[in-house]
């Protein structure tokens, strides 16, 4: 509304640059293209970035509403109700909207390589749009909904065929696709485990397991060079989000921000070695060559081998630019 609208300019100001819309979720957090272009056209003034969740809802209400009137509810059909061209319109129709109020636009957990086909478009007409893709759409297609639980791999948008992911790899590779990110969620197996796809709360774990699946998956098998790995996890959101120099580079006057990485370590992606407040890993059957064995923080070791060494309460909050 009005009011929400009228605070971005003090958000901004305080450090606060950036501000995530949805186009999906109708009766949760949707907003229609007016109000997106408006937020944009604000934020603009100010110095700000829009993230963009690029999912059509209304298509997806009526395709969901089909297939639950034919019976359609196990996991397999959450991906089948918000096909890959539901999110590549939505980028379509958010770049325009950008495009249109002359706003920089960060599109959040890309899963497509059709979507990916829209912002080089966009990026070869000089525009703003940049975007993020998840270590889960890098990893994981839309077979994974076919195993007995499949209802722990529902997010939004959902896992995609091979074809996208190798996609989506070439994206980073060629440096379109600019960040990987987590879309972190905690949902555990009592609350995933739900009648049909339409009820499972959306969302998997991903912090943890960024930096050794792109190094494992990408670094370690000639895909990605390792600078491009530094890039898209550390120096481009930096940059983007107004962060820059205090974080992202190595350099007299930064953060002494550094993880160290043994290339060599196998580490299987389990419950029983990850971190999170969860009761289950998506990554059971994943094991990476390359893992983090220690992250300093502001020149403090904070965490050794997989155990947290450093005292609660030191986090600053840093202020974007």
């Amino acid at each position: 509304n009005e009011t929400n609208r009228k605070q971005i300019g003090g958000l901004i100001e305080e450090g606060v640059t950036s501000f995530k819309l949805f186009m999906a979720y109708k009766k949760e957090l949707y907003l229609d293209d007016g109000a997106i272009y408006s937020i944009m056209a604000e934020a603009v003034k100010h110095g700000g970035v829009i993230g963009l969740h690029c999912e059509n809802a209304d298509l997806i209400e009526c395709f969901s509403a089909k297939l639950l009137s034919e019976g359609k509810v196990e996991a397999e059909y959450h991906a089948k109700s918000r096909p890959a061209l539901v999110e590549a319109e939505s980028v379509q129709r958010g770049i325009r909207l950008a495009e249109m109020s002359g706003s920089p636009m960060y599109v959040v957990h890309m899963s497509t390589g059709l979507a990916r086909d829209e912002i080089k478009q966009a990026a070869d007409r000089g525009l703003p749009v940049y975007s993020e893709t998840c270590p889960h759409y890098l990893t994981f297609t839309e077979e994974s909904y076919r195993n007995p639980n499949g209802n722990r791999y529902i997010m939004s948008p959902p896992l995609r065929s091979d074809e996208d992911r190798t996609k989506l790899w070439q994206g980073l590779a060629n440096g379109l696709i600019k960040t990987v990110a987590s879309d972190h969620v905690c949902f555990n197996s009592k609350q995933k485990n739900q009648a049909d796809f339409t009820k499972v709360p959306n969302g998997v774990i991903g912090t943890e397991v960024i930096l050794p699946i792109l190094y494992s998956a990408g670094v370690s098998k000639g895909i990605l060079p390792l600078t491009r790995l530094a890039q898209v996890t550390s120096y481009n959101p930096s940059k983007m989000f107004g962060l820059y120099p205090k974080k992202g580079v190595i350099a007299i006057g930064s953060d002494a921000d550094l993880v160290v990485l043994d290339p060599q370590k196998r580490v299987r992606l389990s419950v029983d070695n990850l971190h999170s407040n969860i009761d289950y890993s998506i990554y059971e059957d994943v094991t990476v060559t390359g893992y983090p064995v220690a992250t300093i923080s502001r020149g403090e070791v904070v965490n050794e081998d997989g155990h947290f060494t450093g005292k609660r309460g030191r986090g600053q909050f840093v202020k974007g630019k």
